[in-house]
């Protein structure tokens, strides 16, 4: 864990340590700061161990809130007791001194040598995204013992070192040893601290005071820009507004809002990781013994959709709370709202670039996993379930997800407080199944599983599928509504004040297109509890605990009981997908190889069976237990050992 979150903090090393070694230089103070009596190698280095400083205590919260959530979990029941073992600050802090802090140092040497050597941050993010990339694949190709060797004292995170470390612990020493410093372990942390130290040291400039650019020449570039300026001042025209144009307003708008988010290294670098993340399983190998399975679509489909969801989710939080906010944080919120602009301009052309951004990660993944299958030799490419999956039954969902986002931003504040909400949205879903809220009508945008088959594609599922689509479909809507018509414009106000003019805001039009969408939203919930509460049995996960429970409870006493073991089996099943339905007969041959007669066993029940029959001379039904799908069949004769039968 203190290895992954490493790999991840190396985003949060650029955003300390390098910001730090070029804050001067961005800012135009390098010249006065070193016109004062300074040391420059004191001076630097402090700035870079103070920077790093910061990292290691923002990065301590880490292992204390996986020890203190841990507690908190074992408090309020969140965690099962009889699971967790010994909870101890130790097991928490050993690898933050080893792994982290070793770590780290690398990290922070690295960009701090980019940032002073390159004096722009868009360098380092660059190579924060080449540095993940590089090491995750690394990590694909190098996970084998031929290169054990190799691993143990090239892994800068120390992650290889430490497999070879634990290798042959058990799981109980997994779960009660303290990481030491020993062997190979010990040898990898020296060496790049070692390195850490010489290129910071060595590639950090440290005897520099003041690095200054060649001064361009302006006269030629000045004389070209004066002939500029005046061919167009004498190719002016004239021009006289034909009115307010909504609809080319909008394209413009959009334009530039889809520019502000893509152009952003924020985006490029979690667009980097997530691409990274995705080829991740594409070559690894995923299946069964080390093996790959083969390329299918459905497979591809569910790579993407594992892969990205997380990265997603920070999209979404992070640029809605960009686009809501911009204008307002550079303090051209009152300049741009005095144009003549309807506010939908606005609001739509922030939600559509953001939603454009997110389509185009999932169409780039897809071409990549095209490519993986055309690679494999699967040209069976199946481009519609592609569109199928990852837009209707994936994009849809975060679409509404992004009109919460937003919603929670407008009603804001400020951003951090939406931020704020949204996240505490996503930790609230993530929790609430923990006491008794599994339905999918508690959690946001979420639907019903929809499994693809090759025999009946998607089957039933889709019904439910639509169902729940139209149920959170309408709250997104009348949230959309809302948040329209509380939409910021000039001065700023309080949400009381926007409260008291929504009516007016909204428009007729959309209070009914607001009242159509609740009275759906609550029919379509109708419909949904009907199916799944009253017509059908709902079992959440406490429901299946108490039933484990209580099954053990019943059937313990029989542990011990010799059982009858099948040595021949034939199955004639008819499979009826568009009645989803099946009829089977299973002619099976058994052995008693138990040193004592068997005179009756427990027999499973098959779930949703119209009708069942176990046909076997000499034994018979004697008690059914529908509470855990079980009965009791009885021999009237008991099966001797070593005896074989039929039924």
């Amino acid at each position: 864990l203190t290895v992954t979150f490493c790999t991840l903090a190396m985003f949060l090393v650029v955003n300390f340590v390098a910001s730090s070694a070029i804050r001067n230089s961005e800012s135009k103070m390098d010249e006065l700061v070193f016109s004062k009596p300074v040391n420059p190698l004191a001076y630097q280095s402090g700035r870079f161990f103070g920077a790093y400083l910061v990292v290691l205590v923002v990065f301590l919260t880490v292992p204390l809130g996986v020890f203190f959530g841990s507690q908190f979990g074992l408090l309020v029941g969140w965690l099962d007791s009889e699971l967790v073992g010994p909870n101890k600050l130790i097991y928490y802090t050993a690898p933050f001194l080893y792994l982290a802090i070793p770590s780290l140092l690398v990290l922070s040497a690295i960009f701090n040598s980019v940032a002073v050597y390159f004096k722009t941050m868009m360098a380092v993010y660059v190579t924060a995204v080449v540095i993940f990339i590089t090491y995750q694949i690394a990590g694909i190709y190098f996970d084998d013992l031929a290169f054990r060797d190799i691993v143990v004292y090239a892994d800068p995170f120390g992650s290889g070192s430490l497999i070879d470390l634990t290798r042959y612990w058990t799981v109980s020493d997994k779960n009660t040893e303290v990481l030491t410093l020993s062997g190979d372990f010990l040898i990898n942390r020296i060496l790049w601290v070692a390195i850490s130290l010489a290129m910071f040291f060595g590639l950090g400039k440290l005897g520099n005071r003041v690095v200054t650019k060649k001064q361009k020449k302006q006269f030629a570039v000045s004389t070209f820009v004066k002939n500029k300026q005046a061919a167009l001042i004498s190719k002016a025209k004239n021009y006289k507004s034909k009115g307010i144009n909504t609809q080319s307003q909008l394209v413009m708008r959009s334009l530039f809002e889809l520019k502000q988010v893509i152009l952003s290294a924020p985006f490029m670098i979690l667009a980097g990781v997530s691409i990274t993340m995705l080829l991740v399983p594409l070559f690894a190998p995923i299946g069964a013994y080390g093996t790959t399975d083969w390329p299918l679509t459905q497979n591809m489909v569910s790579i993407i959709q594992n892969t990205s969801s997380l990265f997603m989710f920070i999209i979404i939080a992070y640029y809605s709370a960009e686009l809501v906010w911009r204008e307002r944080h550079s303090g051209m919120g009152d300049i741009v709202d005095s144009f003549p602009v309807h506010n939908s301009v606005f609001w739509i052309s922030k939600i559509i670039a953001l939603i454009t951004a997110v389509c185009g990660l999932y169409l780039v993944g897809m071409m990549f996993t095209i490519a993986v299958q055309l690679f494999k030799g699967q040209f069976n490419l199946e481009l519609g379930q592609y569109l199928f999956r990852l837009g209707y039954l994936t994009l849809l969902p975060l679409i509404m997800m992004a009109i919460l986002a937003f919603f929670l931003q407008i009603i804001s504040p400020n951003k951090y407080i939406g931020m704020g909400l949204f996240i505490l949205y996503y930790i609230a879903q993530m929790v609430m199944g923990a006491y008794g809220f599994e339905h999918h009508m508690y959690h946001f945008s979420q639907s019903s599983s929809v499994p693809y088959s090759d025999i009946n594609g998607y089957g039933h599922f889709l019904q439910g599928a639509h169902w729940y689509t139209l149920y959170w479909g309408a709250l997104s809507v009348f949230l959309a509504i809302v948040g329209f018509a509380l939409w910021h414009r000039g001065p700023s106000q309080t949400l009381r004040t926007r409260l008291s003019l929504i009516r007016y805001n909204m428009s007729l039009k959309g209070q009914i297109a607001a009242a159509i969408s609740l009275l759906v939203f609550v029919g379509a919930g109708y419909n949904i509890y009907h199916n799944t509460r009253m017509l059908n049995e709902f079992v959440t996960s406490d429901d299946n605990e108490t039933l484990q429970v209580s099954y053990e409870q019943e059937f313990s006493q029989y542990k011990d009981l010799p059982l009858p073991v099948i040595t021949d089996v034939n199955l004639h099943i008819d499979i009826y997908p568009k009645k989803r339905a099946l009829t089977a007969v299973a002619k099976i041959k058994f052995t008693n190889t138990a040193n004592e007669p068997i005179a009756r066993v427990l027999i499973n029940e098959p779930n949703h069976a119209k009708s069942w029959d176990v046909k076997m001379a000499g034994g018979k039904i004697v008690e059914r237990l529908p509470e855990f799908d079980m009965v009791w069949f009885e021999f009237e004769q008991p099966l001797m050992p070593n005896e074989v039968r039929e039924g």
